[in-house]
């Protein structure tokens, strides 16, 4: 098992990391308790044998998911080779970007395109397009996070760079 981190632009501060987990034939099967970090992660997952285990409550990981904030640690095992390639978030991020809750979805893992489906269709195509190659994948998922708007006292705010530039709903290129 491999765990690399990757740097890149934090200037919205919403992001806090860039991750890839790799899991190799010797590695199986790979069990592991994982440690709550106060953070909300979107994962991408290549393979079709990860389970999360909370409390007793057994959770599939595969595809795009969507972590919230755990309380306490979590079981993972994993069965079959592959890699998980994720961000890992601030947690106000998400209500910032899309004004989503994130009280449904402490110490739970849910299928992203269930959580938020516009969030889903933005992030997933980048990870199918960059499968095959996580540095590109890790900029283009940054630049896109850095394109949206972030709420910011009921208006939507765009970000370039360390610039803010106050637009309401309409968007400068």
């Amino acid at each position: 098992m491999k765990l690399t981190y990757y740097d890149f632009d934090k200037s919205k501060n919403l992001i806090e990391e860039i991750f890839l987990l790799t899991v190799t034939e010797e590695d199986i099967p790979f069990t592991s308790s994982i440690l709550p970090i106060g953070l909300i992660n979107i994962a991408f997952i290549r393979n079709n044998k990860q389970l999360a285990t909370y409390n007793s409550e057994k959770t599939p990981l595969k595809n795009a998911m969507f972590s919230g904030q755990f309380y306490g640690s979590y079981r993972l095992d994993v069965l079959e080779k592959g890699y998980t390639v994720g961000i890992s978030l601030h947690p106000s991020a998400i209500y910032k970007l899309f004004k989503i809750d994130l009280f449904q979805f402490y110490n739970k893992h849910t299928k992203l395109k269930d959580v938020n489906i516009e969030l889903y269709k933005i992030l997933n195509p980048i990870f199918l397009e960059h499968k095959n190659n996580i540095s590109e994948f890790g900029r283009s998922i940054n630049k896109k996070i850095n394109s949206l708007y972030v709420l910011e006292n009921d208006k939507f705010t765009y970000y370039r760079q360390s610039n803010r530039l106050h637009l309401g709903k309409r968007r400068i290129n």
